[in-house]
């Protein structure tokens, strides 16, 4: 519980936005698509990963969704 507090408020302080968080922003959207996109064609493209297809999915459209947050907000 004391690690998704810490991540929360660095979140918060390094986009400088008090109201930031995951659903706010949309990384847990791009995660989602990241996880469904594994199920509906990751079986045959990535069979090397076996039970870890998903989770992997999730975890890099959640990390290029955060890099693309990230960067709209050094723009402005």
């Amino acid at each position: 519980g004391a690690s998704l507090g810490i991540a929360g408020a660095g979140m918060q302080t390094i986009l400088d936005n008090p109201l930031s968080s995951p659903y706010t922003l949309g990384i847990s959207a791009g995660a989602g698509f990241g996880a469904s996109l594994m199920v509906v064609v990751g079986a045959s493209a990535l069979e090397f990963l076996g039970v870890f297809m998903v989770p992997f999915g999730a975890f890099v459209f959640a990390s290029l969704t955060s890099f693309f947050i990230y960067s709209i907000n050094k723009i402005k």
